[in-house]
């Protein structure tokens, strides 16, 4: 059987001011929590507006937690944020002459398909493919190639952002400096500064 766990809320120097015990199942969020305890059975808090950490039952502590084990227990949670919403603005699309071509999961592949096919059939001059805002229109072999490589394009710079992201996060040894940490696209226009 898995250690039970134990949540410990902190103020803002890391001292413990209320605890929940005997966690079995838990959802960390960044200020929510889905938990599961013997004595209380599935509970939701949300909003939650100060710090906490989820610990081993017999984690040991005196007053305070340290700080960069808060960090530690936060970072996946913001680097999980900023991941799904990575994947979104890929999937949102992106521009290319004007036009708007969506690059969902099931869009990149058939991206990738068409690919394979117009390199197996020389002779396959135009190709027909479903814009968002003018719906189908026929395109050049050269015309689609270029339009496959923008999407490509902005999918790498989108996940070069990421990696970046990431990185600054995991070199992180302060809560204060983590909070500070927006939503994908502002972190992006950082980068870009």
């Amino acid at each position: 059987m898995e250690e039970l766990k134990k949540v410990i809320f902190l103020d803002e120097e890391f001292r413990e001011v209320d605890s929940i015990q005997e966690v079995q199942n838990y959802n960390a969020g960044i200020d929510t929590l889905y938990y599961e305890s013997e004595s209380e059975g599935g509970c939701a808090i949300t909003g939650i507006s100060r710090r906490y950490i989820v610990v081993p039952e017999s984690y040991e502590y005196n007053e305070f937690i340290d700080e960069v084990e808060v960090v530690k227990f936060y970072e996946n949670m913001f680097i999980d944020r900023l991941s799904r919403e990575c994947s979104e603005m890929i999937e949102e699309g992106f521009e290319y002459n004007g036009e708007h071509f969506s690059y969902d999961m099931k869009d990149q592949s058939n991206f990738n398909e068409q690919l394979m096919l117009l390199t197996l059939d020389e002779d396959d001059e135009e190709v027909e493919w479903k814009t968002r805002d003018n719906g189908y229109k026929t395109f050049s072999r050269d015309e689609f190639i270029a339009i496959c490589k923008q999407g490509k394009k902005r999918k790498t710079y989108l996940k070069k952002g990421l990696d970046i992201m990431r990185n600054n996060i995991n070199q992180m040894t302060k809560v204060e400096d983590l909070f500070k940490v927006q939503d994908f696209k502002t972190e992006l226009d950082k980068i870009k500064q």
